[in-house]
C-alpha cells in the first residue's frame, strides 16, 4: 500500500491472516451413501469468525464403523482436511467425527447392502 499526504508518500506491506478464533465445519460428505466396502470423502473445514479459512489447524478424525484413511491431519492453505472412509462392514448409519482445538463435528453417512 501507498499512502501519500502533503506530497509525501510512503509505501508499506499489509498482511492478512486469519482470526485465532474459529470453529471447523462439514463442508462435504456429510449425509452421503455408499454399498457396503465403497469409499466416501469427507472434507471438513476451518474458518475463523469472519469466515477466512484457517490453514494448519490439527484435525484428528474417529469412526463408529468402518475405516478411515487417516486418523489424523491439518488444513490446507484453503482451510480444509479431507479424509476418506470405507463404509461397512455391516448396513446402517455411520458416525465419523472430526475434532479440532476448537470444536467436534459429527459426518453421518449411510452404508448400504446391494440387496
Amino acid at each position: 500500500m501507498t499512502a501519500v499526504a502533503s506530497g509525501r508518500s510512503t509505501t508499506f506491506d499489509v498482511t492478512l491472516a486469519p482470526d485465532t478464533v474459529g470453529t471447523i465445519f462439514a463442508l462435504e460428505g456429510d449425509g452421503a451413501a455408499a454399498l457396503v466396502g465403497f469409499q466416501l470423502t469427507l472434507v471438513a473445514k476451518a474458518a475463523d469468525r469472519f469466515g477466512n479459512p484457517m490453514k494448519g489447524i490439527d484435525v484428528t478424525w474417529a469412526t463408529s464403523s468402518g475405516s478411515l484413511q487417516t486418523a489424523a491431519g491439518a488444513t490446507d492453505s484453503t482451510g480444509k482436511a479431507n479424509n476418506v472412509i470405507t463404509v461397512g462392514p455391516d448396513a446402517g448409519k455411520v458416525a465419523i467425527t472430526a475434532t479440532s482445538r476448537f470444536n467436534t463435528i459429527t459426518f453421518t453417512v449411510s452404508a448400504l447392502h446391494t440387496n
